[in-house]
């Protein structure tokens, strides 16, 4: 891939990839780019789970910002032990993934899309919906019927509906059959309201489930033990 030298060793991709287009998916779930003026400060931080995403996070998202931009992430717990990943302050870096990219810099569900550039190319499109389910999506299995007693659901939310149906949508132009259920109110004792409003998208059964692993699939390893798991059931 060619690149552009910017500041000292960050470099920048001239055009995007499939790995690019998957970071900005990983993103999508697990980042937030925001700046603090009083400070100057320009930041992007990405986190997971501690307990359970450590892994992908050193075999699967810090190789690819070295390899995309050349950066060497401090992978640790942050947030007092609540997440684990990185924070980044670079300008440029910030000005590339919104700028270039199209990612929402500040308060994320508010303008939160799939970038233009991504959305056009099925490719990329797929790559970008990878790392979306990586970070916020969930795999498991649903009681069924007496013949048919378990099926797959493959099941990713959002607080941005505009983000959620555009979601949906591309999944259904990919052959995908689509349950949707928007603005409903999750209960949450940790808000005052005692609830937040969620926007859900499920990908149900077994032609789903296969037409997922034969046309996206997955790289966290959460997910992977879930589908080896799945692989028994099938069996």
């Amino acid at each position: 891939m060619k690149t552009i030298k910017i500041k000292k060793d960050l470099r920048f991709p001239s055009c995007i990839s499939e790995d690019l287009a998957y970071i900005c998916g990983f993103m999508a779930g697990d980042g937030s780019i925001y700046t603090r003026m009083s400070k100057h400060d320009y930041i992007i931080k990405c986190v997971g789970d501690p307990k359970s995403e450590r892994e992908y996070y050193h075999n699967t998202i810090g190789p690819l910002f070295k390899e995309l931009f050349n950066l060497n992430v401090n992978l640790k717990i942050q947030d007092c032990g609540e997440t684990y990943g990185f924070v980044v302050y670079s300008k440029e870096l910030l000005a590339y993934l919104t700028k270039n990219i199209g990612l929402p810099c500040g308060k994320k569900y508010d303008s939160l899309r799939i970038p233009p550039i991504i959305k056009s190319n099925q490719k990329l499109l797929i790559s970008f919906l990878r790392g979306l389910a990586d970070t916020d999506f969930y795999l498991g299995l649903k009681r069924g019927s007496k013949i048919n007693p378990f099926y797959p659901v493959i099941t990713g939310s959002s607080k941005s509906f505009d983000f959620m149906s555009e979601v949906a949508y591309k999944f259904e132009q990919l052959g995908f059959k689509v349950s949707r259920y928007f603005n409903y109110k999750q209960l949450d004792d940790r808000f005052k309201k005692g609830y937040f409003i969620i926007n859900r998208v499920e990908l149900c059964g077994h032609e789903n489930y296969k037409l997922w692993m034969k046309l996206i699939g997955f790289k966290n390893p959460r997910h992977l033990i879930k589908c080896k798991l799945m692989s028994k059931q099938y069996t």
